[in-house]
């Protein structure tokens, strides 16, 4: 997931009752002849073509799948006035297509809408609810906050620093880097310590981490979280500061950064998740992290990979009756997991291994 706010939104769809009429679809239908055939489908109905960019491994993809697509309301619209088709964006693990490069998919999902003469008239990128996605691309039709809208009101003398904001966005999916780091130093310096000024602070970092600028990733999210105390995106700002420590290979200040950030999010399982499997990872904090990973379970007792986590750090700690048994219940709750099996034979193994030798003393 790419970007911290979700600016999108979905298409309305009427049903229409009639005696002889076709049920309603309950689920998108993506055609299955690949981008070049659903767009002459497209050509052919005169309709727009939305085309979701994804990624086998990405989880938000496979949210709005299960979560998103088998809306009722959205599949009957989206069926009534687009050609939809999905198109994986990559022809290995993180390694995008040309096709992908081609239209700048920066981040999945990506839903690019095109004409049906297969010019891209705009797109929305992210997570989103039926509801959510419904409303973006029913925006985009109408073009409603569009790319050339925006353009066109900044053009006409609106200079906000929410169209600068919004603007500096758009600019940012379709990877304009040079005007979109223009525009969201605009809305800083008009409006410094206020809530745009806040939001393209980060913005900002989140253009650096693209531009792998890690050195300005660490100083610009130290600086949204030294300069706005309440923010509302102060858990996005820990993370980007996490992160650009990661890639810049600074261990001294990656555990002060993450005790931070889960002091901070003490009651967020997902916080406390990362943090666990961090520490169960790199070997370091481990009690501070299996306290972590246990207080995550207490909020989300039915999360798989929380007791993934918990499991593995048991392991680490050679706890491993405790890590076993914990694997297992982490593989009940998610039988499919591939990853989860080969974890669990793996320490079924180890602890072969660790009595064998044990009964040798």
């Amino acid at each position: 997931m790419l970007r911290r706010r979700r600016l999108y939104a979905l298409l309305f769809g009427l049903l229409i009752s009639a005696p002889a009429a076709a049920a309603a679809p309950r689920a998108i239908a993506w055609e299955k002849g690949g981008f070049d055939g659903a767009l002459a489908k497209a050509a052919k109905a005169g309709k727009p073509l939305v085309a979701e960019f994804y990624a086998e491994w990405c989880p938000w993809c496979k949210k709005m799948a299960k979560d998103t697509f088998p809306d009722a309301a959205l599949a009957s619209f989206v069926g009534e006035r687009l050609v939809a088709v999905q198109v994986n964006a990559e022809k290995a693990y993180r390694v995008k297509t040309d096709f992908a490069l081609a239209h700048h998919v920066g981040g999945y999902p990506t839903f690019i809408v095109f004409n049906p003469k297969g010019e891209e008239i705009d797109r929305v990128v992210g997570y989103m609810g039926p509801k959510e996605f419904k409303t973006a691309l029913e925006d985009l039709l109408a073009g409603k906050g569009t790319l050339k809208d925006l353009e066109a009101r900044l053009a006409g003398g609106d200079s906000s620093p929410e169209l600068l904001v919004k603007l500096g966005d758009k600019r940012t999916e379709v990877e304009d880097w040079a005007r979109a780091k223009e525009l969201y130093a605009k809305v800083i310096e008009a409006d410094a310590s206020g809530k745009f000024g806040a939001e393209a602070l980060l913005s900002l970092a989140q253009v650096a981490k693209r531009e792998k600028d890690y050195e300005k990733v660490v100083k610009l999210s130290r600086q949204y979280l030294d300069s706005f105390a309440k923010g509302e995106d102060r858990a996005a700002a820990h993370r980007g500061l996490i992160g650009g420590l990661t890639k810049k290979g600074d261990k001294d200040a990656l555990l002060p950064a993450w005790r931070a950030y889960v002091a901070e999010m003490k009651d967020d399982p997902e916080a406390l998740n990362s943090f666990a499997w961090w520490c169960s990872q790199e070997r370091v904090a481990l009690r501070e992290g299996l306290a972590a990973a246990e207080h995550a379970r207490t909020l989300q007792p039915k999360d798989g990979s929380i007791l993934d986590t918990l499991a593995v750090l048991h392991f680490v700690m050679a706890h491993y009756d405790e890590a076993i048994k914990t694997e297992k219940a982490a593989l009940a709750l998610d039988p499919s997991n591939k990853e989860m099996k080969e974890r669990l034979q793996s320490m079924i193994e180890t602890r072969k291994v660790y009595t064998r030798l044990a009964a040798r003393r």
